[in-house]
C-alpha cells in the first residue's frame, strides 16, 4: 500500500511541476510566476516523541529530499517536498527512530525579496522496520500509521541557495494501538540548492 502512495505521490510532484513550467498568464486565471524550480535538500533535525505517557529526550537525526518551488508573484509561492526523514526520541537512555518519508505541502509568503515565511501540512507516511523497545505492544511495525502535521518555519533564499528553519509538530498519533497521545514535534535546519 505505501508503494502505491509514494507513486502516486511522484506523479503529483511531476504533474505540478509540468503545469507550473506550462502556466501562462491569462485573463481571470491562475499564473505563476517566472522562478519555479526543483531543488534537493539536507539538513539536521531535533526532535522528540510527545506523549502523554512516557517522558522522551530530544535526539539528532537527518533529512533530505527534493521539493518544488513555484511561485506565483513576488509575494507569494508554493513549496512542495518529498523528504526522508529520520526522527525520534530517547528513554530511559534506548534511542527510539521513526524512519519516514515526508510530504509537506506549504504556502511561502516572502516579506523581503528573499526571506520568507513558509505554513502548511504535511503528510507523514512512516517506513516499516522500526526499532521502538518500550514495551512489546510497540515493536510492531504494522502499528505505525500515517500522521498529518502541521509545519511552520522561515526561509531565505539567496540565488540558487536557501536555507530553512521550521519547526513540525505532529497533529496525530503515530500508533493505533496505543493508549495516549504518542506524537512529534521537529525542529529542522535545512539547506537547499535549485538545479539549474
Amino acid at each position: 500500500m505505501r508503494i502505491y502512495i509514494l507513486f502516486f505521490v511522484f506523479l503529483f510532484f511531476q504533474n505540478l511541476y509540468s503545469f507550473a513550467q506550462d502556466a501562462q498568464l491569462g485573463t481571470g486565471r491562475l499564473s505563476f510566476y517566472s522562478d519555479n524550480v526543483l531543488g534537493f535538500k539536507l539538513g539536521l533535525n531535533h526532535s522528540s516523541i510527545k506523549s502523554d505517557t512516557y517522558q522522551f529526550e530530544d535526539i539528532t537525526g537527518f533529512h533530505l529530499g527534493g521539493y518544488l518551488n513555484a511561485r506565483f508573484n513576488k509575494d507569494m509561492a508554493f513549496l512542495l517536498e518529498l523528504m526522508y526523514s529520520l526522527e525520534g526520541g530517547s528513554y530511559q537512555g534506548n534511542t527510539i527512530f521513526h524512519k519516514k518519508i515526508a510530504l509537506p505541502l506549504l504556502l511561502k509568503i516572502y516579506f523581503l525579496e528573499t526571506v520568507n515565511m513558509q505554513l502548511g501540512p504535511a503528510i507523514e507516511l512512516p517506513l516499516p522496520n522500526q526499532e521502538i523497545g518500550i514495551s512489546s505492544n510497540l515493536n510492531e511495525a504494522e502499528n505505525l500509521t500515517p500522521t498529518v502535521g502541521l509545519s511552520l518555519g522561515l526561509g531565505v533564499d539567496i540565488k540558487e541557495y536557501n536555507l530553512t528553519l521550521r519547526y513540525n509538530v505532529g497533529t496525530s498519533q503515530y500508533y493505533e494501538s496505543i493508549d495516549g497521545d504518542l506524537g512529534s514535534k521537529v525542529l529542522q535546519l535545512s539547506i537547499g540548492k535549485n538545479f539549474d
